[in-house]
């Protein structure tokens, strides 16, 4: 069955080791598997911060036909055509798990994950809790100056809570 999937989570919700075991798991089973990241990243693989790490792709624009699952990490930074084309894939008994965030640290939406929501037929979340409270965390806090959307530097951020989020984003919120 074709299916094109969404995982969504706050930094540090364990997103990337999920792709990394999903990879796994196809390629035991004899499945071509495609692991890719967006084109507009500069990076050639995915680590987790439990030390997993595998080499990855930049999303091509035509997917081949030999492959049976494709696995996207950092889906946030998907354009929107990228997104109609992973839709597109997923026919014919192939499918499509993407993992990213929700929102940039300043509690916008991601383009890509915009354009996923609309597409996927299944959304699921990751949960984690927040760093200061231990709620359920939503937001990213990021603990730089750097007001950049795309910032790669994982040690920067921060899974927080809206309580927690809005006392340190005192802009946001008001």
């Amino acid at each position: 069955m074709s299916k094109f999937y969404f995982f969504f989570g706050t930094m540090g919700a364990g997103k990337s080791a999920y792709a990394i075991n999903k990879t796994y798991e196809f390629r035991e089973r004899n499945l071509k598997v495609m692991l890719a990241l967006p084109k507009s990243l500069d990076v050639k693989f995915i680590d987790s911060r439990s030390g997993l790490k595998l080499d990855a792709t930049p999303l091509p624009e035509h997917i081949p036909d030999t492959v049976n699952i494709l696995i996207v990490d950092e889906a946030q930074f998907l354009s929107k055509n990228e997104v109609i084309n992973i839709r597109n894939f997923c026919t014919n008994g192939r499918s499509a798990f993407c993992y990213g965030l929700r929102t940039d640290f300043q509690g916008n939406i991601f383009e890509g994950s915009k354009y996923i929501f609309a597409m996927a037929d299944s959304i699921r979340e990751i949960p984690s809790m927040c760093k200061i409270c231990r709620k359920k965390s939503v937001f990213n806090f990021r603990n730089s100056e750097n007001k950049n959307t795309i910032c790669l530097d994982k040690n920067i951020y921060e899974p927080l809570c809206f309580d927690c989020f809005s006392k340190k984003q005192r802009y946001l919120f008001k």
